[in-house]
């Protein structure tokens, strides 16, 4: 129809509208149906561009989500981690407080030669050792304690 139709200088809607007043709208709605079909086959492959965009985008979102997840379990993680560190860490220097009042120095110094409470291989040894001290500072002072 374009080849045939559209190409023709004589195809216009004032030529037609004055040959035939019938005719006239017809050809102006044929040029529109052309113009329309033209601008479907350009818009088609946009459309389809835009669906498979939108199925990525919703990919990406459940990803996305995926991946918040893990990181907020990981936050916890961590964030539980910390706490069990302070909380380490505040035996170990409530141990050392309590050491420092019942233990002389000699004591100490050996108790603190052996590691960190914060090292876990040494942490159970400490406070054995530091029980024991404990233990014979009382002893030592119970039949004093009686009188």
């Amino acid at each position: 129809m374009r080849t045939q139709y559209l190409t023709n200088p004589d195809f216009t809607y004032e030529k037609v509208n004055r040959a035939s007043v019938a005719c006239g709208p017809m050809v102006k709605w044929a040029i529109a149906q052309l113009g329309y079909a033209d601008m479907i086959r350009r818009v088609e492959p946009l459309r389809n561009e835009m669906r498979s965009l939108e199925k990525s985008a919703e990919v990406a979102k459940v990803k996305s989500e995926q991946v918040d997840k893990v990181l907020m379990c990981t936050c916890f993680c961590l964030h539980f981690s910390c706490i069990s560190i302070l909380f380490h860490d505040l035996i170990f220097s409530f141990s050392m407080f309590l050491l420092l009042c019942v233990c002389d120095q000699d004591q100490i110094v050996f108790l603190a030669s052996k590691g960190s409470a914060r090292d876990s291989r040494w942490a159970p040894q400490i406070l054995f050792q530091f029980v024991d001290c404990a233990f014979k500072m009382l002893h030592s002072t119970s039949s004093g304690n009686s009188l």
